[in-house]
C-alpha cells in the first residue's frame, strides 16, 4: 500500500502531537498522531505538483522511515482513503472519473442572472467595466433593459431550462440574481419590478441583488419576501477610507448613504452580505470599520454577514503591487483581530468555508457537499442576460460581445456559441470594435463549450493536486488576468487557507464537544 496522492495534512495548533487528515475525494476527516502522519508522508510515492500562481508552504517529509502503525490503524486509513492499493496512475484515472462525473451533475441546475443596465453611478478605480461609463464611445450600451427584451429573456429561460432537463414549472425555482453595472439605480425601477413580477409568476421566491446600495431606498417597497430578499453590498473601509475609493461621478463619497440603506434593508428582513474589499493600503483600517459597524448594531444582527475579499486587478494594472492574496489577507485579519476584539465580526475571505467545515464536524452536513469540480457556475450553468440581449457565462467578463457565449434573437430563441463556431449575429465585428474590453489572451474562451468544459481535470496541475476538489481550480477570469491563460489554475494561497480553516473549525468544534464522545467525520 501507499499513501493516497490526495491526502491533506493540517496542523492543529493546540495539539502539537496530533495532525488532522482530510482526504481530497472521499471527504474523510481523521485525527491521528504525528507519528501516523509521518508514516503517511513517508509512504507518498511522488512529490505533489507546484502551483502555477502564488507560493505554497512546504509539505515536510521525514528524513528516516518512521515505525508503521498497527494493522487496525492501517486498515482504517485504507478504508477512509488515506492509503490505497492503486498505483499513482490508477488513482489519477479514478480521480478524473469522479471529478468529471461531479462536473456533469453540477450542470443540471441553471442559474439566471439579470443585468438591468451596464450603467453605474459610481466610479471605483478598480472596476473592470469602468471604461463603459467614462468613455463616451460606449454610451450606447448604457441604456436599461427594455420591456420587449424582458419578454424575450423569459422565453429564452424556458428554452434553456429544457436543455438542462427542467420542466417549465421549475425554471425559476432556482438562483435568481440582479447584477450590473448597478442594477438598483433609480432609473431601473420599472425593469426590476417587471423582473420580480415575471419570476414570481414562474415560481420564483425572490431575487438576490449585487448592488452598491446607494439608491436602495428607491426600492423600499420591493425589499423583503417575494421581492429582493438578499443583497451583497460593498464597503472599502471605514467612512473616510471608503469615501476615497467608492465615489460618485462627481467625486463625492457614499459611505453614509450605503450605511443608511443597509439599516433599511435589515429593517425589511433582507439578508445583507457586506463585502469588504481590501488591499495593502486599507486592510489596517478594518478595526475602525468594525467599530463603525458595531456602533450601528450590525454585529448583533443575524441577517448581516461581513467578510473581506481581496481586490484582483489585471496583471498590467499600475497598482498590481498593492494587491494581496487570500492567505496574506487572512493572516493580516487574524493579527488585527488579536489586537482589537471588535474585528471579530469580520470573517476572512474563506470564513464561510470555515463555518461549513464546522457544520460537517457537528454532523449538520456532509463534507461531500464541500467538494466541487469547478470554481463557480461560469463553468456549469450560469446564464447572465445583459440589456443588449447577449448572454455571458462569467460576470467578470461582461460587456464585450467577443466574450459572450450567446445571444437571444428577436423571437426569444437562444443562439449559443459552441465549439468555437462564429456567432450568427451579423454585427458582431462592429460591436467588438465599439465595446472594447480587456485584451483577449491567446486562450481566452469565447464560446459556451469552452467555458462549460473547464474543471479540475482540464489542467495537469489541478488534477494531480490534493486540494483540487475543495478548490475547484480557482477563478478562470483571475487566471486570465494574472497569467493570460484560461486552462490554468489560480491558487490564491489556497493550501494555506484551507489547512488553517480546517484546523480552526476542528478546534472550535472540539471545544464544544465532550472529548469522551468526540467522533470523526466521514
Amino acid at each position: 500500500m501507499r499513501t493516497s496522492s490526495y491526502t491533506i495534512y493540517a496542523d492543529l495548533p493546540d495539539r502539537g502531537d496530533e495532525i488532522l487528515l482530510v482526504h481530497g475525494y472521499t471527504g474523510s476527516i481523521e485525527r491521528v498522531t504525528r507519528e501516523v502522519a509521518d508514516y503517511l508522508r513517508w509512504c507518498e510515492s511522488s512529490k505533489p505538483p507546484r502551483p502555477l500562481f502564488g507560493a505554497w508552504a512546504p509539505e515536510p517529509r521525514p528524513t528516516a522511515p518512521p515505525p508503521a502503525p498497527n494493522a487496525e490503524t492501517l486498515e482504517r486509513l485504507r478504508r477512509r482513503g488515506f492509503m490505497t492499493t492503486k498505483t499513482s496512475d490508477e488513482e489519477l484515472a479514478f480521480f478524473v472519473r469522479i471529478a468529471s462525473s461531479m462536473h456533469e451533475e453540477s450542470k443540471r441546475r441553471p442559474t439566471w442572472l439579470f443585468m438591468p443596465s451596464y450603467d453605474c453611478n459610481l466610479r471605483c478605480g478598480y472596476c473592470f467595466q469602468d471604461h463603459l461609463r467614462t468613455n463616451t464611445a460606449y454610451s450606447h450600451v448604457l441604456r436599461p433593459m427594455q420591456p420587449e427584451l424582458i419578454e424575450r429573456i423569459f422565453v429564452a429561460i424556458q428554452e434553456l431550462a429544457a436543455r438542462h432537463g427542467m420542466a417549465p414549472s421549475q425554471a425559476c425555482k432556482t438562483d435568481l440574481t440582479l447584477y450590473g453595472g448597478e442594477p438598483l439605480l433609480r432609473g431601473n425601477r420599472a425593469t426590476v419590478e417587471e423582473l420580480i413580477s415575471r419570476t414570481s409568476r414562474l415560481g420564483g421566491s425572490g431575487l438576490f441583488a449585487i448592488t452598491n446600495a446607494t439608491e436602495l431606498h428607491h426600492y423600499q417597497d420591493m425589499l423583503g419576501s417575494g421581492g429582493i430578499t438578499g443583497v451583497q453590498i460593498t464597503l472599502d473601509g471605514p467612512r473616510a477610507e471608503h469615501d476615497r475609493r467608492r465615489i460618485r461621478a462627481d467625486g463625492s463619497g457614499t459611505f453614509d448613504a450605503i450605511a443608511d440603506n443597509i439599516d433599511l434593508a435589515l429593517s425589511k428582513g433582507v439578508s445583507v452580505s457586506i463585502r469588504l474589499n481590501v488591499d495593502r493600503d486599507n486592510i489596517a483600517e478594518l478595526p475602525e470599520l468594525a467599530r463603525q459597524m458595531t456602533s450601528r448594531g450590525w454585529h448583533e444582527n443575524r441577517l448581516l454577514l461581513a467578510y473581506i475579499a481581496v481586490i484582483v486587478v489585471d496583471r498590467n494594472h499600475p497598482r498590481r503591487d498593492r494587491t494581496l492574496d487570500s492567505w496574506e489577507a487572512t493572516t493580516a485579519l487574524t493579527r488585527l483581530t488579536e489586537e482589537d476584539s471588535a474585528t471579530r465580526m469580520i470573517l476572512g475571505p474563506t470564513g464561510m468555508r470555515r463555518r461549513d467545515v464546522a457544520a460537517v464536524l457537528a454532523g449538520r452536513r456532509s463534507i461531500r457537499s464541500l467538494l466541487r469540480s469547478t470554481y463557480c457556475g461560469a463553468h456549469t450553468a450560469d446564464y447572465m442576460f445583459d440589456p443588449l440581449g447577449d448572454i455571458y457565462a462569467c460576470w467578470e467578463r461582461t460587456g464585450d460581445a467577443r466574450l459572450r457565449i450567446g445571444h437571444i434573437d428577436a423571437s426569444g430563441h437562444v443562439l449559443l456559441k459552441e465549439h468555437g463556431a462564429a456567432s450568427t449575429r451579423a454585427t458582431e465585428d462592429n460591436e467588438a470594435k465599439r465595446r472594447r474590453h480587456l485584451p483577449i489572451a491567446s486562450e481566452e474562451p469565447t464560446d459556451a463549450t469552452t467555458w462549460r468544459s473547464r474543471n479540475v481535470t482540464t489542467n495537469d496541475a489541478c488534477k494531480r493536486c490534493r486540494y483540487a476538489l475543495f478548490c475547484g481550480g480557482g477563478c478562470a477570469a483571475y487566471a486570465l488576468d494574472t497569467k493570460a491563460r484560461y486552462l490554468t489554475n489560480y491558487c490564491d494561497g489556497f493550501q494555506n487557507t484551507f489547512r488553517a480553516d480546517v484546523a480552526a473549525a476542528y478546534q472550535s468544534w472540539s471545544e464544544r464537544s465532550d472529548p469522551a464522545e468526540e467522533s470523526r467525520a466521514g
